[in-house]
């Protein structure tokens, strides 16, 4: 990552809390704060629900990282 790239670590919303625009609101406000930095994640491929999420916000597929 160089200084034009902005990584999250952890993204979080309760499960109850879900369905409510909460990451969003915390990605589009994070998007203000950091400007047009490129932004980078991880999700569990077993992560149905995030990765739908992040695809329907703009996320693409970056690399897939395999291990045996």
């Amino acid at each position: 990552m160089d200084e034009k790239s902005f990584f999250i670590d952890d993204l979080c919303v309760d499960e109850e809390k879900r369905g409510l625009s909460i990451g969003k609101k915390l990605l589009d406000d994070l998007e203000i704060y950091i400007g047009k930095r490129k932004v980078s994640l991880n999700v569990w491929f077993k992560n149905e629900a995030a990765i739908k999420f992040y695809e329907k916000i703009g996320f693409k597929v970056l690399k897939y990282v395999l291990e045996k």
